[in-house]
């Protein structure tokens, strides 16, 4: 009786495995990119809502920022195409050393107001141009609205 010795896998095995698994990852991969792309659009939607509910909150506490600041201001958040600011004061100031500078997404779409400003300790909001209080983001499929009523009340749909 002989027995043969020769144990392992041949080339073109490893070929088909590799093969296969590369065949798998390339169905499974677009799907899981998307639930990807969907996730980072609703983080960014909701980072943008705290940031707005944050601005006001100063606002209603009379926060100021800054050495020089000794009495509550208004605090508010400047929307550009692929940025937004929160700032204090009656009007954005872009060299102000108190803004807060955030991106958005390079894919995302923002439209809606360009100026949301909260009064202080009320809360009240007002926004540039006037009474236009639903800000849209669209990113490919997905949008996402929020708004905001003239008493500074925040509110998001899917």
């Amino acid at each position: 009786m002989k027995y043969n010795s020769k144990k392992g896998i041949s080339l073109i095995e490893v070929i088909i495995v590799i093969g296969l698994i590369g065949l798998i990852g390339s169905l499974i991969g677009p799907i899981h990119m998307d639930e990807y792309k969907q996730y980072s659009f609703t983080d960014e939607r909701s980072a943008f809502v705290s940031n707005l509910q944050k601005a006001r909150s100063r606002a209603m506490h009379s926060i100021c920022l800054g050495s020089e600041c000794t009495t509550g201001l208004p605090h508010g958040i400047h929307i550009e195409e692929n940025f937004y600011v929160i700032f204090q004061g009656d009007t954005y100031v872009a060299d102000d050393p108190q803004n807060e500078r955030l991106e958005f997404n390079k894919e995302t779409k923002v439209t809606g107001p360009r100026e949301i400003i909260f009064s202080p300790l009320s809360g009240v909001a007002s926004t540039t141009p006037p009474n236009e209080w639903d800000i849209v983001f669209v990113h490919g499929a997905s949008v996402a609205t929020t708004s905001l009523n003239s008493e500074g009340l925040i509110t998001w749909t899917h």
